[in-house]
């Protein structure tokens, strides 16, 4: 299942709120659009199942592509992970290069 990150926010805290889980049926999460909150992906590993994969997607909205992504790990090391407290946009897919740039 691919989301809007604002989505899946609101989805999450719904799920969180009812304490309830996402379908078991359900394999893999990808949000991209804007920044994963913290206290969401928090409330993610609490209610989401050892076996659902959780991608952050990273591309230009202009053409709504995705052109990078990141696994997150597991709930025990995520944390660990996280960059400024943020998730990391991940590496380029197969043929695809990503360009750092900056004002510069």
């Amino acid at each position: 299942m691919e989301l809007p990150t604002a989505y899946w926010h609101q989805w999450v805290r719904d799920l969180a709120a009812a304490q309830e889980r996402p379908p078991a049926s359900l394999k893999r999460v990808i949000v991209g659009g804007e920044q994963a909150r913290p206290e969401v992906l928090e409330l993610w590993h609490q209610c989401a199942y050892a076996h659902q994969d959780l991608y952050n997607a990273y591309g230009p909205t202009e053409t709504t592509v995705t052109a990078t992504w990141y696994r997150v790990p597991n709930r025990e090391d995520y944390r660990d992970h996280l960059v400024s407290g943020w998730l990391p946009i991940g590496r380029p897919f197969n043929r695809y290069s990503v360009y750092v740039v900056d004002s510069r």
